[in-house]
């Protein structure tokens, strides 16, 4: 170590001939790297790396020129050794922020991000080293006193492809002792993301009113580091025994109290004026003909995750009083959860929580329609569910994707909701997702025609602000009538049969709640819609019921006397079981279309027999 010391007071001396003084650093970082690599333990490397601290430091004669002299080549010679040992690590981040605070700033930035490229030809670079050089940039960047946004945009993508390696990859531990080297990096790749964190902190703290760009590039950044640090993570888990809130991990509400310093309002959050978009690109892979992102896509993504934050979690743990959310706002929220709804398991628990709260937040009731764009998102949303609703394998996850779904349903105005249930139902090609649409209208008319609270009250007015009763009148035709009119194809017997029944159902229901009322909202009880009723929709489907029945029962017949003739050999009757149990539920199918439209004509005709007398208007 003594040799260092005599190189370094070599190097003092030669202050002011740019030639000496540049011959003599380039020989004390030779130095350096011998004394490093012939290091027999971490503890020696960490002495070495202590005593040379002590040398360039501003107490020591000369410290700032021999700083100045080797801060460019220094790093990357003690570099390496920052995954040897817990000591190591902290001496060559205590480098790392000798340079941050000794140099030019903008210069040292520049060093730091050199120093993780050090690590060699196909090395990884260690979490070690990027904990240091990080927790060096945390120094650097708040000390650059102008343009600091093209500074920190060379940052992020190297801080950022951190972030995503520890989240996707961390290394793992070992028993072998508490300096062991892999030990090492479990513990900096777990500081790294807390590190990135802080120094998104620092210069936040230090943004001046002008810097509209960096803070917009902030706000982005901030966006990409709550995406990455949930990835695959719950917002929270339940509370532990005697507690009432639930465990959030601690980073997450770190990196949330980025979001008011870097202009990120809840309705920047949710409802972003397409200019206000935070930041620009962030890449964090410079690899030029890689696949290619679509940002717009990955901010709202971001978006989605922040907004699940910000309705999901207790107003305490929130870095903003979150204000009263508007109808358009409920809206946004259910149109961002649909990018959610992609990723499973983890990430389609955020959207449907994201949905599951937007419902539930208090809002005044909007008549009217929502502006289109908005109504497009919540309808992709829905589509989305709609197909979680059919291919989720859990039941249990089925029924969570259903209740999601209505709640989305439940934020649009009255008329957005009739528009899109009509929508899915005509243009669904699953016939159990359509049987479910129609039993969600029939529960829009529950709602809208509310039973009398006692007998003698006025009969009920439909609620202010519904949609067209008489709209509800024709999606039971359209799903019930002959495709393509008179004469045209009926609905097809037994593979509709669930679709016929909830339509009958819903019609039903009408017929005996308009009577119930004393309103006929939908026009279904006039003589003219009844005779419509029973000729264009009744009567040809009750054809094709009996038609589908009887068709069934043939292939019944003739299958059991292909059976008596042939009798099955063991282990050979589950083909014709099986074909006989599909005939046999079809059967049963038909039979409940046929129970339900029975009761339905029934209802149809006795009204016609009494001739209109009565008839709600």
């Amino acid at each position: 170590m003594d040799v260092l010391k005599q190189k370094a007071t070599v190097l003092r001396e030669m202050e002011g001939d740019a030639a000496a003084e540049s011959s003599s650093a380039t020989a004390f970082t030779q130095e350096l790297a011998q004394q490093l690599h012939a290091a027999e333990t971490p503890r020696a490397a960490e002495q070495v790396l202590t005593h040379t601290r002590a040398l360039w430091s501003p107490e020591a004669s000369g410290g700032q020129l021999l700083l100045e002299a080797v801060c460019w080549d220094v790093l990357s010679v003690v570099a390496p050794f920052a995954a040897h040992s817990r000591g190591c690590q902290a001496a060559v981040a205590g480098a790392c922020l000798d340079v941050a605070n000794g140099c030019a700033p903008r210069e040292a930035v520049t060093i730091l991000l050199a120093a993780m490229g050090s690590s060699g030809e196909g090395e990884e670079m260690s979490w070690g080293l990027r904990l240091a050089v990080t927790e060096g940039l945390a120094a650097a960047l708040p000390l650059i006193p102008r343009r600091r946004y093209e500074t920190f945009q060379q940052a992020a993508p190297t801080l950022l492809a951190g972030l995503r390696a520890v989240a996707g990859d961390p290394p793992a531990g070992t028993s072998e002792g508490r300096d062991s080297t892999d030990d090492v990096e479990r513990w900096a790749a777990g500081q790294y993301p807390a590190a990135v964190v802080a120094l998104a902190h620092a210069v936040l703290a230090t943004l001046q009113p002008a810097e509209t760009q960096l803070q917009s590039a902030l706000a982005r950044f901030a966006l990409q580091v709550l995406s990455i640090s949930t990835a695959g993570l719950p917002l929270a888990t339940p509370a532990r025994p005697g507690s009432s809130s639930p465990e959030v991990p601690p980073l997450l509400l770190a990196t949330l109290q980025l979001l008011p310093p870097a202009g990120l309002t809840p309705q920047r959050i949710l409802r972003p004026d397409q200019e206000d978009l935070p930041g620009e690109p962030v890449c964090d892979s410079d690899e030029e003909d890689g696949p290619a992102v679509d940002e717009a896509a990955e901010v709202e993504r971001e978006r989605a995750l922040a907004a699940a934050c910000l309705l999901c979690l207790p107003a305490p743990l929130l870095p903003w009083p979150v204000p009263p959310l508007s109808p358009a706002d409920r809206a946004a929220a259910v149109a961002l959860a649909g990018v959610l709804l992609q990723g499973l398991p983890v990430p389609a628990s955020k959207g449907l929580a994201l949905i599951a709260a937007a419902a539930a937040a208090p809002a005044p009731q909007q008549d009217g329609s929502l502006q289109q764009e908005l109504l497009d998102g919540v309808q992709a949303t829905l589509q989305g569910l709609t197909m979680l609703m059919l291919l989720l394998p859990e039941p249990q996850a089925r029924q969570a994707a259903y209740g999601a779904f209505k709640a989305g349903l439940s934020v649009l105005p009255p008329a957005d909701r009739l528009s899109t249930l009509e929508r899915f139902i005509d243009t669904c090609p699953h016939q159990p997702v359509v049987a479910v649409l129609l039993h969600l209208l029939k529960d829009e008319v529950a709602r809208a025609l509310p039973l009398p609270p006692s007998a003698g009250t006025p009969p009920a007015a439909p609620a202010a602000g519904l949609f067209p009763g008489e709209r509800i009148l024709a999606v039971v035709g359209r799903t019930l009538a002959p495709h393509g009119g008179a004469g045209g194809v009926v609905p097809q017997l037994p593979d509709e049969a669930d679709v016929v029944v909830a339509a009958l159902n819903l019609y039903r229901f009408l017929l005996l709640r308009e009577a119930a009322v004393g309103r006929s909202w939908t026009g279904a009880l006039s003589p003219a819609a009844l005779v419509h009723a029973r000729t264009q929709w009744l009567l040809p489907l009750r054809h094709a019921a009996a038609h589908a029945a009887a068709a069934v029962e043939q292939e019944r017949q003739a299958e059991a006397e292909a059976a008596r003739a042939a009798p099955a050999q063991p282990g050979e009757a589950g083909g014709p079981r099986g074909a006989a149990g599909g005939r046999q539920g079809g059967a049963e199918l038909v039979a409940t279309v046929q129970e339900v439209l029975h009761r339905v004509l029934e209802l149809v005709e006795d009204r016609l027999q009494q001739g209109g007398k009565g008839d709600p208007g």
